[in-house]
């Protein structure tokens, strides 16, 4: 069980890594207060996704 959750941060780490990199380089006109702002929006996201993923990962070990 801990080796697939440990996979699944490897694999979310990627991506997010991967976006991060992608929006900083097309993001070259934007102010950094825009910035910001798209930065907390996607961590909010992200947050949420790994919060019911841990639920339903409890939830169906319990």
């Amino acid at each position: 069980m801990s080796d697939m959750l440990g996979h699944i941060a490897e694999f979310v780490a990627r991506i997010w890594e991967a976006d991060t990199r992608i929006r900083d380089g097309s993001s070259l006109g934007e102010s950094e207060l825009e910035r910001n702002g798209r930065r907390t929006v996607a961590w909010i996201f992200g947050s949420t996704i790994f919060i019911l993923v841990v639920g339903m990962l409890f939830f169906a070990w319990r």
